[in-house]
């Protein structure tokens, strides 16, 4: 879901990943969530930066 915020400066976005963690993936699922959210928040810091203006002296 994607959704302006009220001041109309940004975007608010709601990121939800889901799968099955039963057996020995419950295991591997809290490693994976540690990854799956480092690599989430990169992105989201890239796609920011990709779509912010250019900064006075860059």
């Amino acid at each position: 879901m994607f959704a302006p915020t009220p001041d109309e400066c940004g975007t608010l976005a709601d990121i939800r990943v889901q799968g099955d963690t039963s057996g020995l993936s419950g295991l591997a699922a809290l490693v994976i969530g540690r990854k799956v959210r480092s690599s989430l928040a990169k992105d989201l810091r890239d796609l920011e930066r990709w779509l912010s203006p250019p900064q006075n002296g860059a």
